[in-house]
């Protein structure tokens, strides 16, 4: 395995070590209320759920900004052309 890829599995390890860490201090903090833990919660987990979901919906294949983008350009030409014939017309 090369040196980044066991940068990432350290890295990782270390993220995973932090969020059990702060769930498991959190929860035994007595002065927080519910609302209050639940917004700690979302906090302290969100990031790992947002970035992996973000990539799923935007950064694959078909999907893909870039190819949403190239897709809003083409149209936009299109309907250009089409607005340019009509006026010769």
């Amino acid at each position: 395995m090369d040196s980044i890829g066991l940068f990432f599995i350290g890295a990782s390890i270390v993220h995973l070590i932090l969020v059990i860490f702060a769930l498991k201090d959190l929860f035994t903090l007595a002065h927080i209320r519910l609302v209050g833990k639940v917004i700690w919660i979302l906090v302290i987990v969100y990031p790992m759920v947002i970035g992996p979901l973000v990539y799923l919906h935007y950064g694959r294949g078909e999907r893909s900004w870039n190819n949403k983008i190239h897709e809003l350009q083409q149209r936009a030409l299109e309907k250009h052309a089409e607005n340019e014939e009509s006026v010769d017309k």
